[in-house]
């Protein structure tokens, strides 16, 4: 028995700008090559937009009574979000990354002897934790 022909198609679509295609690899003949041979004739379909489309929705812009022009005094009296409506800006306001501490941990550098390094590590996970538990004991905290 052979194996099905593969098909390959090239086809040009008039939203994209020009001169881009979409390529469409080998497949075989079955319900998603249909699909998408769907598509690809509804792309081809879709007609250009006309003047009388861009007319229509400037209609439907100007009749809607939310969709007001701003005046230039409005214009000149423009605010940021949190200016024109200060509660609901604070109680929205978000903090940003980690919470402050109340005895925060500094960095330090410290020189240890690889042997005790790699015995910490070996412990797994937590063991910069664990060396600081031990310092705490030596030191008596």
């Amino acid at each position: 028995m052979t194996a099905p022909k593969l098909k390959k198609a090239s086809i040009r679509i008039k939203r994209r700008p020009p001169g881009s295609r979409i390529k469409i690899k080998p497949m075989r003949t079955g319900p998603l090559a249909e699909a998408i041979k769907c598509r690809v004739r509804n792309a081809r379909a879709k007609k250009e937009w006309t003047d009388a489309d861009e007319a229509k929705v400037q209609r439907q812009i100007a009749a809607d009574p939310d969709d007001a022009e701003i005046t230039d005094e409005q214009a000149r009296q423009r605010m940021t979000f949190a200016e024109a409506l200060p509660e609901l800006a604070e109680s929205i306001k978000r903090s940003r990354g980690r919470p402050a501490v109340a005895n925060p941990k500094r960095p330090v550098s410290l020189r240890l002897s690889p042997e005790v390094i790699e015995a910490y590590k070996a412990t797994g996970k937590g063991w910069q934790s664990r060396i600081e538990d031990v310092l705490r004991k030596a030191a008596g905290l």
